[in-house]
């Protein structure tokens, strides 16, 4: 079920369905989390699975690491777990800026390109009249996120695949020129 989530994301960026790829790779780290840290709650367990496999693939072990430039936390699994209980739960991107230190938080659609290179943006806006107060932004390409989720959950479960037997589904491929069209003997497995 993993693998096909993963295709399916991919798929859907590929044709440009970025709101359904991104609910699609959200719910990468509620599986491969529940696989890694059963003992925890569910945001427990998708922040340190993000903060522990995602984040080595964009270049940045530490999710408590800074960005010097603007002194703003890069993406974590704090970010994404609010930005996945808004989009799932509420159709919104409103992150919790308060636990997430991002005071203004925007996605981006871009269409692919050459290159597929898809620059996310943060940054820090001071006010002149009162140098303590910032107002942290983070923008954030759908592409990146969907991409970086399906790698680092492609990786994990090729490498625990024996430690997902919680997965339990029944998918029936349905045939309906078939005498029998909902003959679950052709189950399908993912």
């Amino acid at each position: 079920m993993v693998q096909r989530i993963i295709s399916e994301v991919r798929t859907e960026i590929d044709n440009e369905c970025y709101i359904a790829a991104l609910m699609g790779a959200l719910t990468l780290p509620d599986i491969c989390g529940k696989s890694a840290y059963p003992e925890l709650k569910v945001g427990a367990r998708y922040t340190k699975w993000c903060d522990t496999y995602v984040y080595p693939t964009r270049g940045s072990a530490d999710p408590n690491a800074k960005n010097l430039d603007c002194g703003i936390t890069d993406v974590n699994g704090q970010i994404l777990y609010s930005l996945r209980c808004s989009l799932l739960h509420q159709g919104s991107s409103d992150i919790d800026g308060e636990k997430c230190e991002v005071e203004d938080f925007e996605l981006l659609i871009q269409p692919k390109n050459e290159f597929e290179i898809y620059v996310d943006n943060f940054g820090v806006i001071w006010s002149n009249d009162d140098p303590e107060h910032r107002q942290r932004h983070m923008r954030l390409q759908i592409r990146n996120i969907c991409r970086d989720l399906c790698n680092a959950a492609e990786l994990y479960y090729q490498n625990h695949k024996d430690e997902f037997g919680f997965i339990k589904y029944k998918i029936a491929q349905v045939n309906p020129n078939a005498e029998h069209p909902w003959d679950y003997s052709n189950e399908v497995s993912w």
